[in-house]
């Protein structure tokens, strides 16, 4: 018998990729995002998955192995952001 299931939701963490970015390939769909705010400089390796990453798009984090590319029309229509920012 089939029944009506609504999936528990999910928080991720997600990271915007600015315009002073710098993104490097690293090898196949894999790419290394560096940006520097101030002090604290933000080093991300992710997964592009055949996509190319444009300021604006997301890096979205579910591990710390799993980091993927989101772009920003579907990352604006499926996430919403909880005002909290981790540093």
């Amino acid at each position: 018998m089939l029944r009506e299931y609504v999936s528990i939701p999910q928080k991720r963490l997600a990271c915007k990729i600015e315009k002073d970015a710098k993104i490097e390939k690293v090898k196949g769909d894999e790419f290394k995002y560096t940006n520097k705010v101030g002090a604290i400089q933000e080093l991300m390796i992710f997964n592009c998955g055949g996509k190319k990453a444009e300021v604006g798009d997301y890096i979205v984090r579910l591990s710390k192995e799993d980091q993927y590319l989101v772009k920003k029309d579907v990352f604006e229509k499926s996430y919403r952001c909880s005002s909290f920012k981790l540093k």
